[in-house]
């Protein structure tokens, strides 16, 4: 039975966007900057929730969940609140649709953490590893559907 593109983009864009991360998690590579790059835009797909967590704190469990072997860490007691907060206010990868959520997705990429202007090569590579991750997750997910 052949899958349709429009199912496969249908199954991912319904997909909660804090789950999108799991499917990376099958590379196997620990890449730093698909961690730094998701640690940076997942953030911005969340709707505004009561108790959400520190910034760092967010940032430190994603970090933890992201990386693999090794690198990966054991949560603390908030970074597991951390997370379970963003399975909560995690909007789905359909919300990319919104040109709004673009442009903000867009300009975390383009400033560090401490607010300033990113160089524009880090840019550039934030942005090609966020679109390669999403291409991934769709054939990912057409992968899974015709097994």
């Amino acid at each position: 039975m052949a899958v349709e593109v429009d199912d496969i983009c249908m199954e991912v864009a319904e997909a909660p966007f804090h789950r999108f991360y799991a499917v990376l998690k099958a590379w196997d590579v620990s890449g730093v900057s698909i961690v730094e790059t998701l640690i940076r835009v997942v953030p911005v797909v969340t709707r505004n929730l009561a108790a959400a967590p520190d910034p760092a704190t967010l940032r430190a469990a994603l970090r933890k969940q992201l990386n693999q072997g090794h690198h990966a860490g054991t949560l603390t007691g908030d970074e597991a609140k951390a997370i379970t907060w963003l399975t909560k206010a995690s909007r789905p990868i359909s919300a990319l649709d919104d040109p709004a959520i673009v442009c903000e997705l867009l300009d975390a990429l383009a400033v560090r953490l401490d607010g300033s202007p990113a160089a524009p090569e880090y840019f550039s590579r934030r942005r090609r590893v966020l679109h390669r991750a999403l291409a991934y997750a769709v054939r990912r997910s057409g992968s899974r559907r015709t097994r």
